[in-house]
């Protein structure tokens, strides 16, 4: 059973925060390679390779007991990675080359409601009616953040669309798969064999005479780098940390903090600009985090 006290929910919060943090710094890094023609592929390939290689190398160098893994769990991390964590990432890079970035990401929330649902019916978590404001704050907020009040819905690519949506699906997944491992697996070793496993799903679609075919600068080499490891690597382990030990519905609504964090640092940092209605949905975001945190969080149920 995972610890649920009062410290132990507030280090679960403290994670998630960080890992929004995290990834949403990644954002404007992310969007500063698709500007200098990095591919969506080449990204997510490279940033999940260097996770795997990073994380291998740190446990044959300190602890080598994170290294090992049972056979019986290869078929279990397989899905987790290649199923969760490569498909989410691929299928939401899928929908913003078709349909703006504004609709892509509030799409890709919809993961939201669907854990809510999912956690309801099959785990017994109860969703109480602060839970269902902290919901609709956070998924307001974010698309008043994402700017969605700009993006002409009846001409989105269908297709599009439905890449959105299965970025929803796989967001939910993984998430909801990946806290039954972590009774077994420390976060790192679960997202070490994921990464690797996502990995070569992307070598097998990109193999290395068309990867290395492109020359990349330094400065891209370096941005692939600070990816792996603050925006993939570091904030994923702190993602699954934060399920550890608190419920997941409440984990993925304390992320929607990414959005806003990427707007902020685009803002000071990339010359993007921020509306009043972005700024607003920036506060209804941060009013549901904290109206979260103040709400009773029950005991997390035993997953099998």
């Amino acid at each position: 059973m995972q610890n649920n006290s009062a410290p132990s929910r507030t280090i679960a919060y403290v994670y998630a925060i960080a890992a929004a943090t995290l990834w949403g710094v990644g954002g404007p890094v992310a969007k500063y390679l698709f500007n200098h023609g990095v591919t969506a592929l080449a990204l997510t390939q490279v940033r999940q390779t260097l996770s795997f290689l990073f994380l291998l190398t740190f446990f044959l160098a300190t602890r080598p007991a994170l290294a090992r893994i049972g056979l019986r769990d290869i078929p279990y991390l397989a899905v987790m990675g290649i199923g969760g964590l490569a498909m989410v990432q691929f299928s939401y890079y899928s929908a913003v080359s078709r349909i703006q970035v504004a609709a892509a990401i509030l799409l890709e929330y919809m993961a939201l409601i669907f854990i809510l649902v999912y956690s309801a019916l099959f785990m017994k978590e109860r969703i109480t009616f602060p839970k269902a404001v902290s919901l609709l704050f956070a998924v307001a907020g974010c698309a008043l953040v994402a700017g969605v009040y700009e993006v002409d819905f009846l001409k989105l690519n269908l297709t599009g669309v439905a890449w959105g949506l299965a970025s929803a699906i796989f967001f939910s997944f993984y998430t909801l798969y990946g806290q039954a491992g972590l009774k077994k697996y420390n976060a790192m070793t679960l997202f070490a064999y994921a990464s690797g496993f996502g990995a070569i799903l992307w070598w097998v679609l990109n193999p290395p005479q068309a990867f290395f075919a492109v020359k990349y600068s330094g400065l891209t080499w370096l941005a692939f780098v600070y990816l792996a490891l603050f925006g993939t690597t570091l904030p994923f382990i702190l993602y699954f940390e934060s399920l550890k030990r608190m419920e997941a519905s409440r984990v993925s609504i304390t992320t929607t903090l990414e959005p806003v964090v990427a707007g902020v640092v685009a803002y000071f940092f990339v010359g993007e600009t921020l509306e009043l209605l972005q700024i607003i949905g920036g506060i209804l975001v941060l009013a549901g985090i904290v109206l979260l945190q103040q709400t009773p969080s029950p005991p997390i149920p035993h997953v099998d």
